[in-house]
C-alpha cells in the first residue's frame, strides 16, 4: 500500500528527468542542440572529432546553403562545429586548412585537392586537404 501511495510522485520524477534529458546519457545531452534544429545527422559531429586530429585547423563548406534569413538545418552545421571540434581551429578560407567538412556537398566539387575522404553521415563529408 505505501509503494501506490509513492507512484504518482516516482512517475512524475521520472517523466521530468526524460523531458528535460537528466535521464539521458552525457553524448545525447550534448547533441540535443543540433538535434533541436532539425539536423538530420547528429552523431556526425562526434565522428568528425574522431577523425580531425585535436591540434589541427578545419574550415567549412556548404552545398545549397538557405538564405541568412531562412531557418534550414544546414545552416547549422558549420556553427554547432564550431563548438563541437574544439579544440581544433576553424579558419574562414577552406583552402587555408588541413582538414575540410562539408555539409550538404561532395567535398570535392569545391577545388580543393584532397588525400582522403571520409564520409560521417549521409550528407556530411570530412576531407584531408593535400599539401
Amino acid at each position: 500500500m505505501l509503494a501506490a501511495a509513492h507512484l504518482p510522485g516516482d512517475l512524475r520524477r521520472a517523466y521530468d528527468a526524460a523531458r528535460n534529458g537528466s535521464a539521458a546519457d552525457r553524448l545525447t545531452r550534448q547533441l540535443r542542440p543540433i538535434e533541436s534544429v532539425g539536423f538530420d545527422h547528429p552523431e556526425a559531429f562526434p565522428a568528425m572529432a574522431g577523425i580531425i586530429p585535436a591540434s589541427a585547423t578545419y574550415g567549412t563548406v556548404i552545398g545549397q546553403p538557405a538564405s541568412p534569413t531562412e531557418s534550414k538545418p544546414i545552416n547549422w552545421g558549420p556553427a554547432f562545429a564550431g563548438y563541437w571540434l574544439l579544440p581544433r581551429r576553424r579558419l574562414g578560407d577552406p583552402s587555408a586548412a588541413q582538414w575540410l567538412v562539408a555539409f550538404g556537398a561532395d567535398v570535392r566539387t569545391f577545388g580543393i585537392p584532397v588525400v582522403r575522404v571520409y564520409r560521417v553521415a549521409s550528407d556530411v563529408e570530412v576531407a584531408e586537404v593535400a599539401r
